[in-house]
């Protein structure tokens, strides 16, 4: 009796001893993940095809994609589940066509989408100071092992932009990879409405929801590939609003880094377009 006493004293203190396994810094977890995501988005890696669906109040349309030197050119493929009528295939060509032949469209292209750019990496940059977070535990997404933060509004933290203002009220959980510390998903729901200039200009309701989903692919690279962003409320005491924007993009492929326009589009239009499926 003695020694089996010696003995389970001898393993609890060698149990006691053992260092105890860290949970990592929430906060420090979501800054570090924060600046890789602003590194990235300035210094992208590989440029690569994909194909867009993308769902909005007014339908759904399906674009072949191809990130250039000079910016994204997309080529429409299908409308609301249909194939394009030969008058709406001319017409998107020419828009091309037109494109690749006016340097002012051209630059007007690259503007909006860095004002788009800049809209995501605001939401993207406020969220180390406008959310608080705890350890959730851990997880695996796409093979990927995650660590999961469960996440609430920073009570300290005040935002008057568009892009930010959906943090006051948003909990949810955000998903971390474990090894590139990269943001592989934030899950945000609204927990009660928001108003803005105290609620003189308008609203947010109650549930509005805002999905992220990253993927990494093999080469190290990163990309967005999917968004969901739905809610409604009203703009100056009467205009209701209803927002939808659904995005999931697929069939990520390679493509050379110095493509030009003209290339691109010379690349979109060899893709078998009739062999090609909507996505659902």
């Amino acid at each position: 009796m003695t020694s089996l006493r010696t003995s389970v004293w001898a393993l609890f203190c060698l149990c006691a001893s053992l260092p105890a396994a860290q949970t990592p810094d929430p906060a420090q977890l979501v800054r570090d993940a924060v600046a890789n995501e602003v590194q990235a988005n300035q210094h992208p890696a590989g440029s690569y095809m994909y194909r867009l669906s993308k769902e909005s109040k007014s339908g759904l349309q399906v674009k072949d994609m191809i990130e250039t030197k000079d910016g994204i050119v997309a080529r429409l493929i299908s409308l609301n589940g249909r194939p394009l009528t030969d008058a709406e295939r001319a017409a998107d060509d020419q828009r091309l066509a037109n494109l690749i032949a006016n340097p002012a469209e051209q630059q007007r292209k690259r503007d909006d989408q860095k004002k788009e750019q800049d809209r995501f990496l605001a939401i993207i940059k406020a969220m180390p100071d406008a959310l608080l977070y705890t350890y959730d535990g851990t997880g695996q997404i796409d093979g990927r092992d995650t660590i999961r933060l469960r996440f609430k509004p920073n009570p300290a933290f005040h935002t008057t932009t568009r892009e930010t203002i959906i943090f006051r009220a948003a909990e949810g959980l955000v998903y971390i990879d474990a090894k590139d510390k990269r943001l592989l998903k934030f899950d945000g729901a609204q927990t009660s409405d928001i108003n803005v200039g105290w609620g003189l200009i308008g609203h947010i309701n109650k549930g509005s929801k805002l999905l992220l989903e990253q993927r990494r692919f093999g080469d190290g690279a990163w990309r967005l590939t999917h968004m969901d962003l739905a809610g409604n409320g009203q703009v100056l005491l009467f205009k209701s609003i209803n927002f939808l924007a659904k995005q999931t993009a697929t069939d990520f492929r390679r493509v050379p880094d110095d493509l030009t326009l003209a290339q691109a589009v010379d690349l979109l239009k060899k893709q078998d377009v009739a062999s090609a499926s909507v996505p659902h």
